[in-house]
Order: structure tokens, then C-alpha cells, then sequence
């Protein structure tokens, strides 16, 4: 008689041996059921297996605490998908990903769990790895303004083109870097056909973060 085990057992046995054990050494921190965060200089970092129609899917993501008021309308209460500056998965930075979506019945063989906690902790290590870049908020602007291309594969969910320039000069004016201004000025024209309220708060957020920024250069001057 073939062994199985419950899919409750497969789910606890693949966070163990195919995301744990590879986010732990990696400073990530468990934030939730199953999100884990890794704080770094001004940046989170979130990893997160997430479940969708029966699908159990590896989602990444960036908060920049700072910047979530600019960007979705509310301060940031705690580092989660909901304050993200970059939301993927594995496939956007790594062509095929091993197991970045996978299924579980209602019982299941012991070496099939294991061969997707195998895959599955290939695909938490390249994503951990990758993330480690960005520990700063200038090192994911820079990294914005040079993946602009709409036609690039590693295209992410968050944020689109033009989103990409409108956080890029968010993270400007947090480090009050003169460059904002003009980063400001091409995500206002850029931010203009898209005529919805969420839109036109970040251009008078942003406008006014500008505003303030060189009236304090005035009195510094």
C-alpha cells in the first residue's frame, strides 16, 4: 500500500524544507500564515505563499514605509502586499521558474512533496537573492529608472512604466535629492491620462512633497 499523507501535512512539510529553511539563514522573519519579511536599511522585503482557486502561488514583494502614503493613500500601519512598491514572482526574475504555483489533493505521496519543496526552495533562494540588492531606497529608484521598457519580459505586476517613474520620484523626494524635481516633473505628465482619483491624489501628493522640499532649499539657501 502506497503511503500518503493529509494535504495539511504536505502544505507543513513544504513551508519547512522548501521555504523556511531557505528564508531563515536569509533574515527573513515570519510576518504572518505564511508571509515573511526581511527588514533592511530603509526597504522590507516580502515573500509570501499565497492561495488563489485552489493554487498555491510564491508572490514577492518591496515596501518602502515612507513612501505608501505617497503611492496608495494611507500610512503604513505595517509592512504588507498592501503597501508594496513592487509586487512578482519567481517567472519575473527567473525564466522558467522551478514551482512557482502547485497543487495539493486531499491526500498526497511523500516524494511528491518533496520534489515540489525541492523546486519551491529553488525558487524562494533566487527570489531572497535577488531582492538583497535593494537595501536602500536610492538602489530601487536607480533600479526603477533603468527597467522602464514596457516591452522588458521582467515586467512586474507593480509597478507599471509609468508607475515606475511616479515611485522613482517619490523615493527622490524622500532623500531629498535635487534630482526629485525633475523625476516629478515627467511623472506629472506621465500620471495625465490616467484621470482616476487614486491617480490625481498621487500628482497632488507628489506636487505638494515638491513644493515643501524647495521651500525648505529657500531657507537653507
Amino acid at each position: 500500500m502506497t503511503e500518503t499523507i493529509s494535504q495539511q501535512t504536505a502544505l507543513r512539510r513544504i513551508v519547512d524544507h522548501g521555504i523556511e529553511s531557505v528564508l531563515v539563514p536569509a533574515k527573513f522573519e515570519r510576518a504572518g500564515k505564511r508571509t515573511w519579511i526581511r527588514h533592511e536599511t530603509e526597504l522590507f522585503h516580502l515573500i509570501a505563499l499565497g492561495f488563489r482557486y485552489g493554487t498555491y502561488a510564491i508572490e514577492f514583494g518591496i515596501v518602502s514605509p515612507e513612501a505608501t502614503d505617497f503611492v496608495w493613500g494611507h500610512p503604513a500601519k505595517r509592512a504588507d502586499f498592501g503597501d508594496v512598491v513592487m509586487h512578482g514572482t519567481p517567472s519575473d526574475i527567473r525564466r522558467p521558474a522551478a514551482c512557482e504555483r502547485f497543487e495539493l489533493g486531499e491526500q498526497d505521496e511523500p516524494a511528491k512533496i518533496d520534489e515540489i519543496a525541492r523546486l519551491v526552495a529553488q525558487d524562494i533562494g533566487a527570489v531572497a537573492t535577488w531582492l538583497g540588492q535593494f537595501k536602500t531606497r536610492r538602489q530601487y529608484r536607480d533600479y526603477l529608472l533603468e527597467n522602464r521598457d514596457p516591452n522588458s519580459w521582467n515586467r512586474f505586476i507593480i509597478p507599471s512604466p509609468v508607475l515606475k517613474l511616479y515611485i522613482a520620484a517619490v523615493l527622490a523626494v524622500l532623500d531629498l535629492d535635487p534630482a526629485a524635481v525633475v523625476l516629478a516633473d515627467e511623472a506629472e505628465v506621465a500620471l495625465r491620462p490616467w484621470k482616476d482619483r487614486l491617480n490625481a491624489e498621487r500628482r497632488r501628493r507628489l506636487r505638494a512633497a515638491i513644493a515643501a522640499m524647495n521651500e525648505a532649499g529657500a531657507e537653507d539657501a
